[in-house]
């Protein structure tokens, strides 16, 4: 066996990712509070940027750049501004001037930072319970020191999921001191705190009720399962109470709370939502603002910038240094302002097709793709993709994702997909909530009804809808009779 080798010359395309390339799509796709760490981080590698610049509000000039970091990756990207460019550039961000929201308020307006605010909106459930332990009068010590074993391995959710025997290392307390703690705990509020499973979660609720419900007890205590199916038939023979009774035993055990903890400070993972752009009505039409607020308004140090105007007196390893990271600044803010231009063309192309949304509500919201919007502003969807991820809009309807506003479209009676997926599980909620309790809409029955108002639904699609909503089947939602 032989192999044969030989050289060959073949001809191909291929995109290549440049650094600035990958640096622009990446800042592109970063949402308002995201670009603000990343611009923070940018600032303390290069010194010749400068943050937290006055807002003075001028005029921003005409510019030109539109370029491989709006539009990518369909074109090839560029290492920087070119040299001609460089002076424009300066001349504009040395101005401070900006296309959105200011960075900064009058020294007059003293407003509490939000984050702060809501970080602060009051105490977590350990610092709860901790706080009403430190006010009872317990003279057992050990009892003391094992609820507060208890308190800290709780969830978020206020439940103790963790065996009593994996939490004995503590402080060398015994299971029986420790359950000694638990009983501690579960007697505190808010009721239902230190369970360890939704079961005892709900009977310590009901428990704490004056009188306690004998039925609703009961009912939690054996049949959990079937008031979770919805077989209320087989509760009333198993339990052989009238549906008067059973339905006000049912109502009691809906009113108690599944998760006692999660109303608290850091009862769950906390997300702070900062709108990228802004929408305000003005007379009969909106106005689009991007919101820089959350992000530092970036600029070249005027001294840096001045040597490195005049590289001659300096050595040829600073000059080299200075030029290098000028040209990394001026293309960062080359991004930053690009990719504002590209949210906000973007948004204002949705606003423009969702202005029936924004004056009459969800049912009027209209199906649009990432392509209809790339078409309408010339760019790709990709583009689209990367300008509507992690970013947010604040309109007189409240603050929506931007991939909210992009829905498939449900075919009418005319065959025409007039009318968004969020519009029909909208009008699947009103006739849910209008519906009789005693006799609910099957997923049959709600599709006969959309169809009667225009919008034409398999079953399945029906179903899964009502599932993305949260409610449950005909069978659970059914009320029984005589209430």
């Amino acid at each position: 066996m032989r192999l044969d080798q030989q050289l060959s010359l073949r001809q191909s395309q291929r995109l290549v990712m440049t650094p600035q390339l990958r640096q622009a799509v990446e800042i592109l796709q970063l949402g308002a509070i995201e670009l603000g760490e990343y611009l923070e981080a940018q600032a303390l590698e290069n010194p010749l940027l400068e943050t937290d610049l006055e807002y003075d509000a001028p005029d921003p000039p005409e510019l030109d750049v539109a370029g491989a970091a709006a539009d990518q990756p369909d074109g090839g990207a560029t290492d920087g501004p070119a040299p001609d460019d460089l002076e424009r550039w300066l001349e504009y961000f040395a101005d401070s001037s900006d296309l959105g929201l200011p960075v900064s308020r009058p020294a007059a307006v003293d407003l509490p930072d939000p984050i702060e605010a809501a970080s602060a909106a009051g105490p977590s459930l350990a610092e709860h319970l901790h706080l009403q332990l430190n006010l009872t009068d317990l003279v057992d010590g050990v009892g003391v020191r094992a609820a507060r074993a208890v308190i800290d391995a709780l969830d978020h959710d206020g439940y103790l999921r963790i065996p009593l025997d994996q939490l004995t290392g503590h402080a060398g307390l015994g299971v029986s001191d420790l359950r000694r703690g638990l009983e501690i705990v579960q007697a505190m509020d808010p009721p239902g705190v230190g369970a360890r499973d939704l079961r005892e979660c709900l009977l310590l609720q009901l428990k704490l009720q004056d009188p306690p419900p004998a039925l609703a007890i009961k009912l939690v205590s054996g049949h959990l399962d079937d008031i979770a199916a919805g077989r209320y038939r087989h509760l009333g023979q198993a339990t052989g109470q009238t549906m008067d009774r059973l339905q006000g035993a049912l109502d009691a055990i809906r009113n108690l709370n599944p998760r006692p903890g999660a109303s608290f400070a850091g009862g769950g993972e906390t997300r702070y939502i900062v709108p990228d752009v802004v929408v305000e009505r003005v007379g009969n039409g909106y106005v689009v603002l991007v919101n820089d607020a959350a992000a530092p308004r970036l600029g070249i140090n005027a001294y840096y910038r001045s040597l490195a105007g005049r590289p001659e007196g300096l050595g040829a390893d600073v000059a080299a240094f200075l030029s290098e990271r000028l040209r990394s600044a001026m293309w960062l803010l080359r991004c930053v302002e690009q990719r504002r231009s590209t949210v906000w063309r973007v948004a204002e192309c949705i606003v423009e097709r969702q202005a029936e949304f924004l004056a009459r509500g969800i049912r009027y919201l209209r199906p649009m793709t990432l392509k209809d919007v790339a078409s309408a502003i010339g760019v790709h969807e990709s583009t689209v993709s990367r300008a509507v991820a992690n970013k947010y809009m604040q309109t007189p309807r409240g603050a929506f994702e931007l991939r909210f506003f992009f829905t498939s479209g449900v075919a009418s009676a005319v065959g025409e997909n007039t009318v968004s997926s969020a519009s029909v599980k909208q009008v699947i909620k009103e006739l849910i909530e209008a519906e009789d309790p005693l006799a609910p809409h099957s997923d049959q029955r709600l599709v006969e009804l959309l169809r009667r108002r225009g919008a034409t639904l398999s079953r399945r699609t029906v179903t899964k809808y009502r599932r993305e909503l949260g409610v449950p089947s005909s069978a659970q939602r059914r009320r029984l009779e005589g209430r």
